[in-house]
């Protein structure tokens, strides 16, 4: 939760008002949209993205644990610790193309914007996957 509060606040004051955030970024899909969302942005938006989003490396991590315990002990298996895991990693390959393309602005790759939003994508089947799993356990009462 402290984690979400603060990657909330960071992406107010990289994408101020009705500038496109963080999620927009992830998901841009081409690297003309990328390329739009990084002028938009501005040197000031660019740099405190690359100096900050470290931050976002840790949010995978609270996520993966807190899903695959939970899901561990709903399922009775770790087999269920599959998506969360997949989400994380996802996630970390996602971070690293986003900043890749932040660092090189304006000579974006079209390849890695691509691979960029393929791996958010991943990140985000796989979490709500993670969560229907979730939810189908409790709503159905097997037992732990």
């Amino acid at each position: 939760v402290v984690l979400t509060v603060i990657l909330i606040g960071l992406d107010q004051l990289i994408a101020p008002g009705d500038i496109p955030g963080f999620v927009e970024y992830e998901v841009a899909g081409s690297s003309v949209r990328a390329l739009e969302i990084l002028d938009q942005w501005g040197e000031a938006g660019r740099t405190l993205f690359v100096q900050t989003v470290w931050l976002d490396y840790l949010y995978p991590l609270a996520y993966a644990a807190l899903f695959a315990g939970a899901l561990a002990k709903a399922c009775n298996t770790t087999a269920a610790w599959f998506w969360p895991l997949l989400a994380c990693l996802a996630d970390g390959l996602e971070n690293a193309g986003l900043i890749h393309s932040a660092m090189v602005y304006p000579n974006l790759s079209e390849n890695v914007v691509l691979l960029t939003a393929l791996f958010a994508g991943i990140k985000f089947f796989s979490l709500i996957i993670s969560a229907g799993l979730l939810i189908g356990h409790s709503w159905r009462g097997e037992p732990n």
